[in-house]
């Protein structure tokens, strides 16, 4: 930071014009007049530059040199343009310099410069390694070669995906961070330290819009307890509005994914039973996201009988049912697993069943909206169970308590306890740390597919 604030300071007195006017003349170079005139002439004015394109400007390896001066001088300059300007391995030494201190650049494009060659790779390994804010760097049609240009490409990648990581809809990697930003153990953390934690410039800047945007509810000390910490760095977090709000838009009574698994259910066993085969463990096939239309289900049981004839173990269960005569038994009930059954709903042309995992969200992408996956049988229950802490204690559950909490509908239980892994690896204490309604009804929506537990149900009782 020394460094940067000395560089800085070489600037003071002078427009971004006059810093490429000296700069030129001292590295006797002709001005590029267009160039030149597109500066500002404000005194000092080091922020006004986002983006740098002065592509197909040929100004030679003397006068990269002097726009390097710009590039430096621009504190917000996040990507630079020098695409076919005459580039060559002398640039790309002190283009490696600007870029290893540069509070903001991450994207530089150096393609059709030919004079870049192999001997600058080294350079741009190690600006990379060391500025992880470098995410994009094109050296395409140049002589640095393609395996070294893959190479560096794979790198600014994993900057990238450590940015992606920093703030992710992980609720034990976001809830960790909180309690390290929580020195006094109050349960709030100073909103200016939790920017200024930010090791990337390129996320302190998203969070920053972030809570511009979102306006954040915070005490008179600028301090934030859990809830507004997670809605601002956790995309797919719910609020306690939107958790009402799910609740209420439902009856009261009905759970759409239940009514939806129950529909698929009832299709399902009267397609069996009109082609003659049963699948004992129907139970298992939990299609929630819609009622499958009476042909889908049709392709899909003809499907998973067919994938069950060509296995060894249900022909042998076939065959044990043909007459001794050995005429075939037409009669015989096919046994189809379901296995076998959810072979056939993901082979149908429309995917039946979301995905069993969810693509987490982070600020490095387009924001895609707040998914559920936790139904409304289950968030009617724990709001309950909050109810009733509220009445008793308070309206927090200390983790320790909410892991031994039973949770079941008619058709599954959800197995908190295996939740205590998780909180043992980033090493949450399960005693004194209590949780708000928010971070159960999130945290439970994100791990429901780990917790859930199907209850084993008869065919008849389907049906």
């Amino acid at each position: 930071m020394d460094k940067v604030h000395d560089v800085f300071m070489s600037y003071k007195g002078r427009s971004p014009q006059q810093i490429y006017f000296d700069a030129c003349k001292s590295l006797r170079c002709e001005v590029n007049s267009r160039f030149h005139a597109g500066l500002s002439t404000k005194i000092d004015d080091f922020f006004y530059l986002e983006d740098l394109d002065v592509s197909s400007n040929y100004f030679g390896p003397r006068g990269c040199l002097a726009v390097l001066q710009i590039v430096q001088s621009q504190h917000r300059l996040k990507s630079l343009n020098l695409h076919k300007c005459g580039v060559d391995d002398e640039v790309v030494a002190q283009l490696v310099e600007v870029m290893q201190d540069h509070p903001r650049l991450r994207s530089v494009n150096l393609s059709g410069n030919t004079l870049i060659s192999v001997y600058s790779g080294r350079h741009f390994a190690r600006v990379i390694k060391h500025n992880v804010s470098i995410v994009h760097l094109n050296l395409s049609d140049t002589r640095i070669g393609k395996n070294v240009a893959d190479v560096l490409n794979r790198r600014c990648h994993a900057n990238l995906k450590m940015m992606e990581e920093y703030f992710s809809d992980d609720w034990f990697h976001m809830k960790d961070m909180f309690l390290g930003l929580d020195v006094d153990g109050s349960g709030w953390v100073n909103l200016r330290n939790v920017v200024g934690s930010v090791v990337f410039p390129l996320v302190q800047e998203k969070l920053e819009e972030r809570i511009k945007l979102m306006k954040p509810k915070k005490r008179e000390d600028n301090a934030i307890d859990i809830n507004s910490f997670l809605e601002l760095t956790y995309l797919n977090y719910k609020t306690r509005a939107e958790i009402l709000q799910r609740m209420d838009s439902s009856d009261g009574k009905s759970d759409p994914a239940e009514q939806n698994v129950r529909a698929n259910w009832k299709l399902l066993a009267a397609e069996f039973k009109k082609c003659n085969a049963e699948c004992a463990d129907l139970h298992r096939v939990r299609i929630r996201d819609k009622t499958l239309a009476a042909s889908a289900v049709s392709q899909m049981v003809q499907v998973a009988i067919e994938k069950a004839s060509k296995t060894p173990a249900t022909a042998a269960t076939e065959t044990s049912a043909t007459p001794s005569d050995g005429a075939p038994n037409n009669d015989a009930v096919r046994h189809v697993s379901s296995v076998h059954l959810w072979q056939a709903v993901h082979a149908a042309p429309t995917q039946a069943s979301p995905a069993t995992g969810r693509a987490r969200q982070s600020f490095m992408n387009a924001f895609a909206g707040k998914t559920w996956k936790l139904p409304v049988s289950f968030l009617r229950l724990v709001i309950q169970m909050y109810r009733d802490a509220a009445m008793a204690s308070g309206p927090t559950l200390a983790v320790h308590r909410l892991l031994t909490q039973p949770l079941e509908t008619d058709l599954e239980w959800l197995r908190l306890d295996l939740l205590k892994p998780q909180f043992a690896k980033f090493s949450i204490p399960l005693e004194e740390t209590l949780l708000s309604m928010e971070e159960t009804v999130n945290l439970l929506d994100e791990y429901y597919d780990v917790v859930r537990v199907p209850k084993p149900l008869a065919l008849s009782a389907i049906s």
